[in-house]
């Protein structure tokens, strides 16, 4: 199980390449 910290981070992780991906496209 994942504990909510680590969702979190995960979370922020995507959200972080999606942006990435959004300026490079």
């Amino acid at each position: 199980m994942h504990t909510l910290n680590q969702l979190l981070q995960s979370r922020k992780r995507l959200r972080t390449a999606f942006v990435l991906l959004s300026i490079r496209l």
